[in-house]
């Protein structure tokens, strides 16, 4: 019987391909991950999420009463409270880091020239903002963040077309 030539690979090639893999990963999580990304990516992710639910839920109340969300500054926090015609439905709290918060539905003007907080924002039973205008939110980081909720209440990244 002739001794035939094994298939596979080798242990030291295997142990070279995961070392290699674990030199690439490692670098690039330095590439794609650096903190300041992570905490702007939380900050839009947070606020958006936070427009979501305020029109999901005027979109389910049964009746026409508008749903409230107030935005407020609460020490090192951001406060956005929901409420209906029940009561507070939801309570949220975000870090803010030292950042400033400002919300208007001055389209023209620059982050720095709309109002700062408190704010209340209605939505009213179709999820559309109340007065139906867009509505503008910038974070002042470096650089800034630029959100905006359309007039049916859809949010998005970016400045307010």
């Amino acid at each position: 019987m002739a001794a035939g030539r094994q298939n596979g690979y080798s242990l030291i090639e295997l142990i070279l391909v995961l070392v290699l893999a674990g030199v690439l990963s490692a670098a690039a999580v330095g590439i794609f991950a650096s903190r300041d990304s992570y905490d702007r990516r939380v900050i839009v992710d947070h606020w958006l999420g936070v427009f979501q639910q305020a029109r999901q839920v005027s979109l389910s109340r049964s009746s026409d009463a508008a749903v409230a969300l107030v935005i407020s500054q609460l020490g090192d926090q951001w406060l956005a409270s929901l409420s209906a015609d029940q009561g507070v439905v939801l309570s949220q709290t975000l870090e803010r880091g030292g950042l400033s918060l400002l919300i208007g539905r001055r389209l023209a003007a620059g982050c720095s020239d709309l109002p700062s907080l408190p704010t209340t924002i209605l939505f009213d039973g179709n999820g559309q903002l109340v007065p139906y205008q867009p509505l503008q939110l910038c974070v002042l980081s470096s650089p800034p963040i630029q959100l905006c909720v359309s007039a049916s209440g859809y949010a998005y990244e970016g400045a307010c077309l």
